[in-house]
Formats: C-alpha cells, sequence, structure tokens
C-alpha cells in the first residue's frame, strides 16, 4: 500500500486562495436547472393527467369492489403527486436579474437542497401511494384468477421492478444534486475565509 506524504510546512500554513465564482456561470447553470426542473415536473402532470384518467375511467367502469378501490386509490394518487409537486418541486430562481454571484449561489443552493430532499422522499409521496393502488390490482387479480398463477407473480415482478428502478434513479439523481451543492457550498466558505482574512 502505497502511503500518503504529508503537505511540506508552507502549503499547511498558506492563506486559502479565492475560488471565483463567476456570475455569467451561476446564471447559466441555474437556468438550466430550473429549465430542467419546468420540464420533469410538466411531464409529470401530464402522466399524472393520463393516470387519473386511465385508472378514473377503470374505477367508473369496474364490477368489482377491490378493483373499483384501486383504480380509486391510483386517480387519487395521481392527483395528490401532481399537487405535491406543484407545492414542493418547482423552482423559483431568477438568474438573470441577479448582480450579485454570492447571493445567486446561495440562492441556487438552497434550489439544489430542495429539489434533493425531494428526490430523497421519492419512495414515500411518489412510490408508496401508487404501490397502495397496485396492491390493490394485485389482490383482485389473485382474487379473481387465483393467487398462483404465472400472469399475477409476473405482473407482480414487473411492477416491483420499476419501483424499484424509479427509486434508484431519483436516489443516484438526489446524490448528484447534493454533490453540486456541497461543492458550491465549499466555495462560498472559501470565498469568506479569503474575504475574511
Amino acid at each position: 500500500m502505497s502511503s500518503i506524504e504529508a503537505p511540506p510546512p508552507e502549503a499547511r500554513t498558506a492563506e486559502p486562495t479565492a475560488v471565483p465564482l463567476e456570475l455569467a456561470e451561476l446564471q447559466r447553470r441555474a437556468q438550466q436547472f430550473q429549465r430542467k426542473t419546468s420540464r420533469r415536473n410538466w411531464i409529470e402532470w401530464l402522466a399524472a393527467a393520463l393516470v387519473a384518467g386511465w385508472f378514473g375511467h377503470g374505477a367508473l367502469t369496474a364490477e368489482r369492489s377491490l378493483l373499483m378501490a384501486g383504480n380509486g386509490m391510483l386517480v387519487l394518487s395521481a392527483i395528490g403527486i401532481g399537487i405535491y409537486l406543484l407545492l414542493k418541486g418547482r423552482v423559483t430562481l431568477a438568474p438573470k436579474h441577479s448582480d450579485a454571484p454570492h447571493q445567486l449561489a446561495r440562492e441556487y443552493v438552497a434550489a439544489l437542497q430542495g429539489q434533493t430532499k425531494l428526490l430523497r422522499s421519492v419512495p414515500f409521496w411518489y412510490l408508496a401511494p401508487m404501490g397502495a393502488g397496485f396492491l390493490m390490482l394485485l389482490a383482485d387479480f389473485a382474487t379473481e384468477f387465483g393467487a398462483k398463477t404465472p400472469e399475477l407473480v409476473v405482473l407482480a415482478g414487473l411492477i416491483a421492478a420499476l419501483f424499484l428502478t424509479i427509486a434508484w434513479l431519483n436516489r443516484r439523481a438526489a446524490a448528484k444534486l447534493d454533490a453540486e451543492a456541497q461543492a458550491l457550498l465549499t466555495q462560498l466558505a472559501k470565498q469568506a475565509d479569503v474575504t475574511g482574512s
């Protein structure tokens, strides 16, 4: 195993160097982040509308109570997800109107941290209510056709795989946003050290 050499004394006692926060670059990154978040929200709202319409029709035409309940739960889940994104998922930065890089950086960090929290909690506000609806539909399928039918096993496996994939993708996206936020916080801290020294 290779050893790690200690830095020379002058390196350990050197003053922190300023890490410039370029306003134009911050504006570009903030605008790009806001556009991506807005696009994601619109896609989710459209998907929620389609889910509500599809399963709403299923609830209205269902002949069995469990089937009706499962479809109804998915409709409520889609509506709830849309409302939650409206309240928690939007980013309201104004990078074009900001002329102070440090202020914009702090606002951008706050937005990144908010989206990180949102993505990490996807299993609770997104997957859990949808999962409850699909469990009801699977229970209805099992009641009607038998719990050991191959179709039920395949369907349950596909739903589980889909949910695990969604959770993993959002977890990975959250980690990337968190890393960017931490990097900006480090830059702000170094800049503050230099300014105060």
